[in-house]
């Protein structure tokens, strides 16, 4: 099974191509360095993106802000995926910045300049990668709450910022819709017809019943009457090997990666750290200092990408017998992993907490040189 990098939207080729033309006159491999600094960049908007939205979330807290964009700027797979041409990158920081600024419609209310904003943001990140279709309905359940708060408030009320917002999303969306059919492309990525085999679609009610049973083994045992899919083993087997080991440090074509025992490890902290999220979250809820419809927005976020990733995978499956889910492409949810950190590090005593936070930071700077020597090992060794 074969993606090609020209069945992409164009928004971020266009990006890189600064840095092309900016290298005119030097050498071909001078060029292509250019390129990967030039998108080694977008992991500075990924950070601060992950530090704006855990101010949202926590308030003006530096040790709780600093422990998200630290996760954010310094995950393996995040610093791999933007140092290297790849549409990846550009897609992981809209995400983001969408992210923090839907947060922020949110409980603020919807203004004018953020609505246009997010609508911009979520617009236009479909032009980076399919994938961004996902985040519409987050983006859309934002604007609609942000505009109930807003008219909730004493005071006049202007009328602007909805339709603004929308315009600006829809706009932005629909112009990547016009350009992709006027130039004969499909609007999402798609696996390549083979002979005979048929795309899913989701008016199928036999398609809906399959895809139901693919995500169903993804996460648990296969049931007696259900019929296995290609490739998957089912269960956490599954979500270890594509979710975990390869949204970690899985490098190369996936060829490159840690002893077994090293993923063994990360996971053990993974879980931690989804656990103290959620035991701050709950607790949070417990004194009522947490806004439900703010985790409704950021739970909306991560099950549309899932989602869209799952029926990528679906019809690659369905079409090509040949799964292509990896862990990076969780990456735009790697904002939401920071506020889980830092939940996790509020759940501390205050003098504890800024020691955890130099020991997390020294755990991924030496995961992060770690995984340098095992790539410069690979291919220089």
């Amino acid at each position: 099974g074969v993606i090609f990098q020209g069945d992409n939207p164009p928004l971020y080729y266009a990006y890189e191509s600064l840095a092309y033309w900016g290298g005119s006159g030097t050498s071909f491999f001078d060029r292509l360095h250019l390129m990967r600094i030039w998108s080694a960049l977008l992991l500075l908007v990924t950070t601060t993106g992950a530090w704006l939205l855990a101010g949202e979330v926590f308030g003006r807290n530096r040790l709780l802000q600093l422990a998200a964009a630290a996760l954010a700027g310094l995950q393996p797979m995040a610093t791999f995926i933007s140092s290297g041409v790849n549409p990846d990158a550009g897609l992981i920081a809209m995400w983001t910045i969408a992210l923090w600024l839907g947060a922020r419609i949110v409980r603020r209310g919807l203004t004018t300049r953020d609505g246009i904003a997010l609508g911009l943001v979520a617009g236009f990140a479909v032009w980076v990668k399919a994938t961004a279709w996902g985040f519409l309905p987050a983006a859309l359940f934002a604007i609609a709450v942000g505009w109930v708060r807003m008219r909730e408030r004493p005071g006049p009320h202007p009328r602007a910022p909805l339709p603004a917002a929308l315009a600006s999303l829809f706009g932005a969306a629909g112009g990547w819709v016009v350009t992709a059919v006027a130039l004969g492309r499909s609007v999402v990525n798609e696996a390549p017809d083979y002979a005979g085999v048929h795309h899913p679609s989701l008016t199928s009610l036999t398609t809906l019943r399959e895809f139901t049973s693919y995500v169903w083994q993804f996460y648990l045992p296969k049931l007696p009457f259900q019929t296995p899919f290609y490739g998957m083993g089912g269960g956490a087997e599954r979500v270890y090997d594509s979710w975990l080991k390869t949204g970690w440090g899985t490098f190369g074509w996936l060829e490159v990666h840690f002893p077994d025992w090293t993923y063994s490890l990360i996971a053990i902290a993974s879980a931690l750290v989804i656990l103290g999220g959620v035991t701050a979250l709950a607790r949070a809820n417990l004194h009522r200092r947490v806004d439900p419809v703010l985790v409704a927005f950021l739970l909306l976020a991560g099950i549309g990408l899932m989602l869209v990733l799952h029926w990528a995978d679906y019809t690659f499956i369905t079409v090509q017998r040949h799964p292509v889910e990896q862990g990076r492409y969780l990456l735009p949810l790697i904002s939401i992993g920071g506020l889980a950190l830092a939940g996790t590090v509020a759940l501390l005593r205050r003098r504890w907490q800024a020691s955890a936070v130099g020991v997390v930071l020294a755990l991924l700077v030496t995961l992060q040189i770690a995984s340098i020597g095992l790539t410069l090992g690979r291919y220089f060794g």
